[in-house]
């Protein structure tokens, strides 16, 4: 199925600048990134292609893009992490995301 890779969801532009995407596990998972969020270095995290999608058949033949999850108004964003889960993240990352 084809979906937004990390890189391309920059939702919402005005406040959001992908600096580096720590991991993309692909269609059937979740990537998390560092990110720029209005000026503070923050994480994101987001499903590649949201449930619902799987059963949709236009984006099952991939005639239509998967926005995945989070989303708003039809565009795809990154859940943005509270600042108190940035030492979990940063833990996790070099653990869990090689």
């Amino acid at each position: 199925m084809k979906y937004y890779k990390p890189l391309q969801v920059v939702s919402p532009k005005k406040y959001l600048k992908v600096i580096k995407i720590i991991c993309d596990y692909g269609e059937k998972s979740y990537s998390i990134a560092e990110l720029d969020w209005d000026g503070k270095i923050c994480y994101g995290i987001r499903w590649n292609i949201a449930r619902n999608e799987w059963n949709d058949e236009e984006k099952r033949n991939e005639n239509k893009k998967c926005i995945g999850m989070p989303s708003s108004r039809g565009y795809p964003v990154w859940f943005i992490l509270p600042d108190n889960f940035n030492k979990f993240i940063e833990s996790s990352i070099v653990d869990n995301c090689k």
